[in-house]
């Protein structure tokens, strides 16, 4: 056999396994198959897109769409000027005069086009835009189910979706078109998972538009395994480990918790008061002072020393009161310091230092300059002429 019949048998061989269009081929080789891909039995001019719900658009050579199906077949004209994938039964389609509408899988028009913008449907509606720019939903029948009267929109998401009114303001409306959130914040995602993020705060709102979590940030420290945070209003509240709110944010200030407390302010910033854990009121907000509150988040110091915390009141003065919030030693002193050893010492209105007992009584008399706190038994002080000394409990020097 010479070369021009090697050729020859070469070209026979390749005529008979390849594939032709518009069919699937089946190409047998050491018995195993090989399904080579279908192709569409049209040249199309430009593109197609991948398959959906069984159908997949094409462009032909005239710069018009229609839809093949899975076997290459074109069973939509080419005669719309832009498409979409179908979704959830209805593809969106731009006709010659550029407005949007809705066509089913057999082509037939169900929403006419008429819309300046629109969606793909999701949850059973879209948004469409009307010719003012102002955004709505309408249901599968073309219904508006939301007039046209947002800023912005989104599509649906667990049942909500996102809108922006004219005062730019972000909120949510559920399939009827009723406004159950608030238009309130300065952006807001579409809801997943239950939660939708607002203002790029990292806070998450549930679905009655309450801030429930809040995203937790890198070496982020608790205290009594709890961490004192703020909403996007300023507010402050309280989250756990996992991002979860378990005080709501209501609160101009807050400290970090310490042996089971904090102290919060009122919306003037004018009084404080303390809470628990859970979030209990231990005393209203209506003291000028509660020890422990010197500074803002971060301040670990104890609220109550021995059961008592310091506080003061409108007439700058001081007293005690216990875990319940009763008041146990009026407020009559100047200053007060912490409870250590049984004694706390307490200034009086002549300026001068002494001690008192946890029932309020006197047990060492006012008469020093200064006095710091007992520890192990005795308590620096100082006299009218500046000298430091230290005394024990019963008010004597110790040399």
């Amino acid at each position: 056999m010479n070369y021009r019949h090697i050729i020859i048998a070469i070209a026979c061989s390749l005529l008979v396994t390849m594939p032709v269009y518009g069919q699937t081929s089946v190409i047998k080789r050491n018995t195993a198959q090989q399904t080579v891909s279908k192709k569409p039995a049209v040249r199309w001019a430009d593109k197609a897109s991948s398959y959906s719900e069984g159908l997949c658009w094409v462009k032909d050579k005239n710069g018009k769409y229609g839809y093949i199906d899975e076997k290459g077949k074109l069973v939509i004209p080419c005669k719309w000027v832009d498409v979409r994938d179908f979704c959830e039964g209805l593809a969106r389609v731009r006709d010659d005069s550029h407005k949007l509408g809705f066509i089913d899988n057999t082509g037939k028009t169900v929403i006419p086009c008429k819309w300046k913008g629109a969606s793909s449907f999701q949850e059973g509606y879209a948004w469409v835009k009307a010719d003012d720019d102002k955004y709505g939903f309408i249901d599968k029948t073309g219904a508006l189910v939301s007039s046209c009267q947002w800023e912005k929109v989104e599509e649906f998401s667990e049942g909500l979706a996102c809108v922006k009114d004219e005062n730019k303001k972000f909120g949510f409306v559920d399939k009827m078109g009723k406004l159950v959130i608030p238009c309130k914040w300065e952006h807001a995602t579409s809801f997943k998972d239950g939660l939708a993020e607002i203002n790029y705060s990292g806070c998450y709102i549930d679905r009655t538009g309450k801030i429930v979590k809040v995203a937790i940030r890198k070496n982020q420290e608790y205290y009594d395994g709890l961490y004192c945070w703020y909403d996007d209003t300023g507010k402050f509240g309280y989250i756990d480990s996992t991002g979860t709110v378990v005080i709501p944010f209501q609160w101009k200030r807050a400290t970090e918790f310490n042996d089971g407390f904090a102290i919060v302010w009122d919306d003037e910033e004018k009084y404080k008061g303390i809470i628990d854990k859970q979030g209990k009121m231990i005393t209203p907000c209506k003291w000028k002072y509660i020890h422990g509150d010197s500074y803002y988040l971060g301040y670990r110091d104890k609220i109550f020393s021995e059961g008592l915390a310091g506080v003061g009141n409108d007439n700058h003065k001081y007293g005690f009161i216990d875990k319940t919030g009763k008041l146990v030693i009026p407020c009559q002193w100047k200053w007060v310091g912490p409870f250590s050893e049984g004694l706390c010492w307490v200034k009086d209105k002549n300026g001068k230092y002494g001690f008192i007992d946890k029932s309020g009584n006197i047990v060492i008399p006012c008469k020093w300059s200064n006095a710091e706190n007992f520890s192990n038994g005795k308590a620096r002080v100082q006299d009218v002429n500046g000298v430091r000394l230290y005394i024990n409990k019963q008010g004597e020097i110790i040399r």
